[in-house]
């Protein structure tokens, strides 16, 4: 007996669906459908663009923006939130027609359905469901920036003429999303999720790059999860196209394998309470190595990092299932862990205290706009993208640092949409300079304007301009402090 498992996929997975299934029909004996077409999208981890529901989140890229979890009613990761728009979903019996609903501005004709769509899997128990984008993005830069696929900062100014233009399609991501049997009282499920920046950001090339890979139980209060996911602490991102959203200018966190458990209560009629705790990775290498080789590496001292998190909703739910949001809600967090730093063998290994403390808000003054916010302190903290990744200095004592960033959105329309924002990230220069045996950056600054138009529910044309200033300290007295502006294109097909 053939297995009923909905799909959204691209194209290849639905041939090999079709091919599938037109071999099951012969085989059993059973019609084959005259029409064998792709399901509509129903994507799971898509941002809502009703005024009310597109309130954006922290994958913090967070990461995040980063930076939705899934369909099993999880909030939603921040570096998922702004993939795909909503899709008003399919009728309830996939066999008959299928009535797209209000469109965003321009409708769209999804396509029909398959009788009977599955994707084959080793379980009879999940369901998989796909989304993503194609992506095409153009950056030019007055002056050259570090990994212009990502900018996080500028190159020092050595008096040399360095405007860089890059094109480039490695935001194009592919995501899964998992759900499955109910075990006891917990939905289980799962999300996995890859870009095309290759194993390690730093390195600017193109290749898998994985930011999302976990399983999750969920309950209607509490879930528990494990795998790849985005930081607990200030899990907020600002909205920019550059994918990094912020990083190394204000906006800690980035993503980590860890282990979460997290809570919601109710203590209050539209008032819910979210307390998070993990125990994470503490030298997570996807963004950058911090070894200096060839014997001062940098390692976990045997300890996990732990991150925990508790924030304060007010309000009526906004958004769909699974994806909601309320109009006032705040949230402090915070982490502590150890570092260790190898030396040469005669001398012993250096011990670095990580800690940080953070809080975010997100404040909807009406239906159409609203303010977004983070602020941190802390110490060691590089490899959350603080610091201005920086760890430690050159003699081996932690880089303290102070940042944050703040942004203010507007619906112009239900398809248009802008958003307008500070982030700086300043480390403590005395923390920086000791022992200086090198340029290291102090502080870093952007500024960013944009304006974002969903063309329909599966088109996004989006433009931003955007000011970047990087102060260096040197051992020369020349001042390599340098500054940019930096145009920003970026075209997205969304499924």
């Amino acid at each position: 007996m053939r297995r009923r498992i909905r799909l959204l996929a691209p194209p290849l997975v639905v041939l090999v669906a079709a091919a599938e299934m037109l071999s099951l029909g012969a085989q059993d004996g059973l019609p084959i459908p005259e029409t064998v077409v792709r399901l509509p999208p129903d994507p799971v981890e898509q941002q809502e663009r009703t005024p009310q529901q597109h309130l954006p989140a922290q994958l913090n890229v967070s990461r995040d923006s980063e930076d939705a979890k899934d369909a099993l009613q999880w909030k939603p990761l921040p570096i998922l939130s702004s993939l795909t728009t909503a899709y008003t979903g399919p009728s309830e019996s996939c066999s008959s027609g299928v009535e797209c609903g209000e469109t965003c501005c321009h409708g769209q004709t999804p396509a029909a359905c398959i009788e009977c769509p599955h994707v084959t899997t080793l379980s009879p128990y999940f369901n998989l469901r796909f989304f993503g984008s194609l992506n095409a993005e153009m950056l030019f830069a007055e002056s050259r920036p570090l990994l212009p696929s990502g900018v996080v900062l500028i190159s020092p100014n050595f008096g040399k003429d360095i405007r860089s233009f890059e094109a480039h399609a490695k935001s194009t991501n592919l995501g899964i999303v998992f759900q499955g049997p109910k075990i006891g009282q917990f939905q289980s499920g799962g999300t996995f999720l890859s870009y095309l920046y290759g194993e390690q950001f730093q390195a600017d090339r193109y290749g898998p790059y994985i930011v999302r890979a976990f399983g999750q139980l969920q309950s209607e209060n509490l879930s528990f999860a494990a795998g790849l996911q985005g930081d607990l602490i200030n899990p907020r991102s600002p909205t920019t196209l550059n994918f990094n959203a912020g990083n190394l200018a204000g906006n800690l966190g980035f993503f980590r394998s860890q282990f979460r458990v997290e809570h919601r209560g109710q203590i209050a009629e539209e008032t819910q309470l979210t307390t998070q705790f993990a125990l994470s990775n503490p030298t997570p290498t996807s963004f950058a190595n911090f070894d200096r080789p060839p014997l001062m590496l940098l390692e976990d001292n045997g300890w996990p990092n732990l991150e925990a998190r508790v924030s304060l909703g007010i309000g009526p739910q906004q958004g769909r299932p699974g994806a909601q949001n309320q109009p006032v809600e705040f949230g402090v967090s915070g982490l502590v862990g150890e570092l260790r730093r190898t030396d040469l063998p005669t001398i012993p290994n250096h011990i670095i205290d990580v800690w940080a403390f953070g809080f975010d808000g997100r404040i909807a003054i009406s239906d159409t706009m609203g303010v977004q916010g983070e602020f941190f302190t802390g110490q060691a903290v590089g490899n959350y993208n603080a610091g201005i990744l920086q760890v430690d200095n050159d003699v081996f004592n932690p880089v303290r640092s102070t940042g944050g960033w703040a942004e203010f959105y507007c619906h112009w329309s239900p398809c248009l949409h802008s958003h307008v924002g500070y982030c700086v990230d300043d480390p403590l220069d005395r923390t920086v300079v000791e022992g200086l045996t090198a340029a290291r950056p102090i502080r870093n600054q952007l500024i960013f304007a944009n304006l974002i138009w969903d063309v329909s529910e599966s088109l996004e044309i989006g433009f931003e301009v955007s000011h970047w200033k990087t102060d260096y300290a040197d051992i020369t007295p020349v001042d390599i402090s340098n500054d940019s502006m930096v145009y920003h294109t970026r075209v997205r097909l969304k499924f």
